[in-house]
Formats: C-alpha cells, sequence, structure tokens
C-alpha cells in the first residue's frame, strides 16, 4: 500500500486507521443524498437507524405543535375580528 523502498508496517497501519475515519465521513456524506445509505442486516432486511427515527419523532412533533399554534391562532383571529365588527357597530349607533 506504499511506493517505500523500506516501510514500517506498524507506521503504514497507523495512517491507514487514522484516514479510515475521514473517508467513512466522506463516502457517507456523497451517499446520503442518493439514498444510498441503508444498512442491511444478517437476513438481507433494511435496519432501521435509529438516528433517523428519533431526528424524525422530534420533527414530527414540532409540526403538531405548530399545527395546534396555528389553529388556535386562527381561532383567535375570528374571534378578535366578530368583536372588532361589534365594537364598529356600537361606534356607528352612537
Amino acid at each position: 500500500m506504499t511506493t517505500a523502498a523500506e516501510a514500517n508496517a506498524v507506521e503504514v497501519a497507523r495512517t491507514y486507521f487514522r484516514r479510515w475515519n475521514c473517508q467513512e465521513n466522506a463516502i457517507r456524506d456523497w451517499l446520503i443524498p442518493l439514498n444510498l445509505d441503508t444498512n442491511q442486516g444478517y437476513a438481507k432486511e433494511p435496519v432501521v437507524n435509529s438516528e433517523l427515527v428519533k431526528q424524525r419523532t422530534v420533527l414530527e412533533k414540532r409540526v403538531a405543535h405548530v399545527h395546534r399554534l396555528a389553529a388556535e391562532s386562527r381561532k383567535r383571529l375570528r374571534q378578535m375580528r366578530a368583536s372588532n365588527q361589534v365594537r364598529e357597530q356600537q361606534v356607528v349607533i352612537s
């Protein structure tokens, strides 16, 4: 794995092990947008990525919360508009 005439096998191994994490991250980052980062188990079935499941759960909770807030805000806006119309009618009558 080297072109050196004399190479220390331990040093060559250490060099490769140090580079391994960087290479793995680069490969992983390249595969994710292509949706090729699926792990296969021994049964040749896709394995669930627990980290993605956790992130998805958190995001789904956030989306549900935002939808609840939006619904409450729309309801409050309708109430305020109705109240405003009543006040406008009272001003016109007076």
